[in-house]
């Protein structure tokens, strides 16, 4: 059987954007290649600006001006042999052939999603009639049990957004995303600017529902210790490509990417109090990026071929990738 669900191809896209009345393109997401399996939580870290929010909207079909597509598929597995390119629909039949069925968003900062105007059965009902037409009775009783499960009480339902903490905001997000019960749930930053006793029960609930329903979740997060606690594999991501890809505990354990390696240095510890060194230097300008490897002017192992080269994602141990010079060479 395959146990694929989603397949990134030599995936490229960007901005567009206009300096002193000339167009420069950002190289946000560039020849991102990733096979995405079936039941399981894949996590993206990296830097701040290293194009994770990117690739979500590019994988979820959201592309709107500025954002564009230079090249390459997303691929969604129907079955054991077929597969539908999501980027080749257009907006109106990713709505309604996707969207929700498929593929659901947790966007960053997602509690300024709700509308302020609707109640919250009232965004739940929308998504349920268009997807799984039921009743309003049945619709009903499912929200309210749904809401249950993550711990929030049926008076919820007729609240509207602005009465409701960012704790519960959050977590009517993630009901909304999962209702559906999608193949494939995508998660950015999902606990962006809550407070660290929110965010747990947050994570846990995710990870909770993901082991439930068996569908498939991609993270995307800057914070190492939430793809610990929930992510099975993880994709480094730096500059807009994707150096190094693990298992977690070969990502925790024994990473191979310089990059990967000095993010790793510079998170404390519980009982090291040694200083932490960061990574010298600053991320690339992504409108004219340094030619071979991308990470090669902040890299303390840089050679000759790391200048000119830009090396592709291969295998370097089992079921651990890397795109590095210095690794191929072994």
């Amino acid at each position: 059987m395959n146990d694929e669900v989603l397949r990134i191809k030599n995936l490229s896209g960007g901005y567009l954007v206009k300096r002193d009345n000339t167009l420069d393109y950002i190289d946000a997401v560039n020849d991102v290649n990733i096979i995405i399996k079936r039941d399981e939580v894949f996590g993206i870290a990296g830097e701040s600006g290293c194009g994770k929010s990117t690739l979500l909207k590019l994988l979820y079909g959201y592309v709107k001006s500025p954002l564009i597509i230079k090249k390459g598929e997303v691929l969604l597995s129907e079955s054991t042999n077929y597969y539908l390119n999501i980027l080749s629909l257009k907006n109106e039949e990713v709505k309604k052939k996707i969207w929700w069925k498929y593929i659901s968003w947790i966007p960053q900062n997602s509690m300024n999603v709700l509308n302020p105007t609707i109640r919250i059965k009232d965004h739940f009902l929308e998504i349920l009639r268009m997807h799984m037409k039921i009743e309003r009775d049945e619709a009903h009783k499912l929200i309210v049990e749904y809401l249950g499960l993550l711990g929030l009480s049926k008076d919820i339902v007729n609240a509207f957004p602005h009465q409701l903490s960012g704790g519960m905001r959050q977590r009517i997000i993630i009901a909304l995303a999962l209702i559906t019960r999608p193949k494939i749930v995508l998660a950015d930053e999902p606990t962006t600017a809550l407070d660290v006793v929110v965010q747990r029960g947050i994570l846990q609930w995710l990870g909770y529902k993901q082991r439930e329903l068996k569908n498939t979740m991609i993270i995307v997060s800057h914070d190492l210790s939430i793809h610990a606690m929930l992510s099975k594999r993880i994709g480094i991501m730096y500059a807009g490509k994707i150096v190094e890809i693990s298992r977690s505990e070969n990502i925790f354990e024994k990473p191979l990417h310089p990059y990967t390696q000095l993010l790793l240095s510079s998170l404390p510890r519980l009982g090291d109090k040694s200083l932490r060194i960061g990574i010298t230097g600053s991320p690339p300008d992504l409108i004219r990026p340094p030619l071979g490897c991308r990470f090669h002017p902040r890299c303390p192992y840089c050679i000759e071929r790391c200048i000119i080269e830009e090396p592709d994602l291969t295998e370097a141990e089992k079921d651990h990738f890397i795109a590095c010079s210095r690794i191929e060479k072994r």
